[in-house]
Parts: structure tokens; C-alpha cells; sequence
């Protein structure tokens, strides 16, 4: 599957600025986001991602329940650094 790609194509459209200067589109960036998390929904990068791209559409409340069930996830113990950003982003949504 070609999840990791459309993960990095999320990033990509997220984080660079915008027409006329980069290729940076909100749109597309949640469309790829949930691209990613159709092929692997249990990737916890992809559902950070897709909280990420939720928010920046306009979609806060919809990113919070994602977040919610990205810190219940037992395997984010193994990703320390992967919990503390999520736990920020959730509070900061959450305001």
C-alpha cells in the first residue's frame, strides 16, 4: 500500500505555505490523511495526522475525538514523544 506516502503528501500539504509560494493546500492535505488512515488505521502517526489536517479544515470538533482515541491506545506507551504531542494538541483543541 502506498500509505506512507499519502502520510508524507499530508505533511507536505500541512506544513508548506500555500499558492502563489509552495504547494501548501489544507484540502489536500486532508485528503491524505485519510488516505493514509484507509490503508493502515491503526498507524498512530496517521491518526495524529489526521487530527492535524481535521483541525486545520475547520474540523476541530471532529479532530477531538480522534486524538481521544489515539491516547487510548495502549501502543502509544511506546511513543513517548508521539503521546506528549497528542496530549498538547488534544488540550489545545479542547480550549
Amino acid at each position: 500500500s502506498y500509505a506512507d506516502a499519502h502520510w508524507v503528501l499530508s505533511q507536505l500539504y500541512h506544513q508548506a505555505p500555500g499558492f502563489p509560494l509552495s504547494i501548501g493546500n489544507k484540502k489536500s492535505s486532508l485528503q491524505h490523511a485519510e488516505k493514509a488512515m484507509e490503508l493502515d488505521p491503526a498507524n498512530l502517526d496517521y491518526q495524529l495526522q489526521l487530527a492535524v489536517a481535521l483541525e486545520c479544515n475547520g474540523r476541530k470538533k471532529e479532530a477531538i475525538p480522534v486524538l481521544e482515541n489515539l491516547l487510548k491506545n495502549p501502543a502509544l506507551k511506546q511513543e513517548p514523544e508521539l503521546q506528549t504531542e497528542a496530549e498538547k494538541l488534544l488540550s489545545d483543541f479542547s480550549k
